[in-house]
């Protein structure tokens, strides 16, 4: 399997790796899940559904399986590791328990225990859900911690000052353009381009109208019909209003997923809104995006975070 591979590439350097000099590296990439000993294959289906917001299908994560009597040194030092226990004498009802950092770093196992197959297949989509949100934001907050290492201070600066806000950004990433009320940020490669864009208020199409063209006035970008979802969450500086959808040019044929964070700050009340979008014609999109809305997340009114 390709994660077992990549556990056995990892392990002639675990004695040295992470923060834990007595702690192992784990192995795999991010989003890369174990899933041991599934029952029916209830847990593999909810885990390898489509990613929601990605115009070509795409799994939420990378599901490897093995079982609890394979379950050894090597599989130990998977990144992500999802484990079920059927025992009606242990477990009254179906739940969820996690560790981090048992085997390696970083690492996060989940325990699914339940006292039957049928109890666990009657929770699963509870569970799932449940599974889903500590995997990725699992994943999230490693992308912070990692790109915190190396970051743009220049124009988190910009930020603060033009949007009175803060959000970190990568070292790699730089101002495309900068207009009253809209900061267009961006990072390419010879393949794929990933931008992040931050304006005020929460009219997408008019801001990107506006600001985002092609080589005359006729090609811009627009929403797709059609596509977006929203999903309202709470955080420390309010309502966040999370947006998924595909963006497109009109005029041309450049296309790709979006993901919008609109929030209020309490004191002004003024509404401002942080995107992600990217462009990558045949590449895979799921991780690419997951680690631009990782930066969504520290879009914050709350200017004294990230110092």
């Amino acid at each position: 399997m390709k994660l077992i591979s990549c556990l056995i590439a990892l392990v002639a350097l675990a004695a040295c790796s992470g923060k834990n000099p007595l702690s192992p590296q784990s192995g795999g990439k991010p989003y890369e899940v174990l899933l041991c000993g599934d029952c029916d294959s209830i847990l593999y289906k909810a885990l390898s559904e489509k990613t929601e917001g990605l115009p070509q299908d795409e799994p939420t994560f990378d599901v490897s399986l093995t079982d609890n009597n394979h379950f050894g040194t090597l599989e130990r030092l998977a990144r992500n590791i999802v484990k079920t226990d059927i025992d009606p004498g242990k477990y009254p009802s179906s739940r969820i328990r996690y560790e981090q950092n048992r085997y390696a770093e970083p690492q996060l196992i989940i325990h699914v225990e339940s006292p039957s197959a049928q109890a666990l297949k009657a929770a699963s989509t509870t569970i799932a859900e449940k599974l889903k949100k500590l995997l990725i934001r699992s994943e999230m907050q490693l992308e912070v911690k990692r790109q915190e290492e190396k970051r743009n201070m220049k124009v988190e600066k910009i930020i603060q000052e033009q949007f009175g806000s803060r959000m970190l950004i990568p070292a790699d990433m730089k101002v495309a353009k900068q207009e009253k009320g809209f900061l267009w940020l961006s990072t390419r490669t010879a393949k794929y381009v990933m931008n992040i864009a931050i304006y005020q208020g929460c009219n997408r199409d008019s801001m990107m109208k506006r600001n985002i063209k092609g080589d005359t006035d006729d090609i811009y970008m627009t929403t797709v019909k059609g596509s977006t979802s929203v999903q309202k969450t709470a955080d420390n500086s309010g309502r966040r209003i999370v947006t998924r959808g595909l963006w497109a040019m009109e005029g041309d044929a450049m296309g790709g997923p979006f993901v919008s964070h609109t929030i209020q700050n309490m004191k002004t009340g003024q509404v401002l809104t942080a995107e992600a979008f990217i462009y990558a014609p045949g590449e895979s999109k799921r991780n690419k995006m997951r680690q631009l809305e990782a930066l969504l997340y520290t879009f914050t009114t709350n200017t004294n975070e990230y110092e």
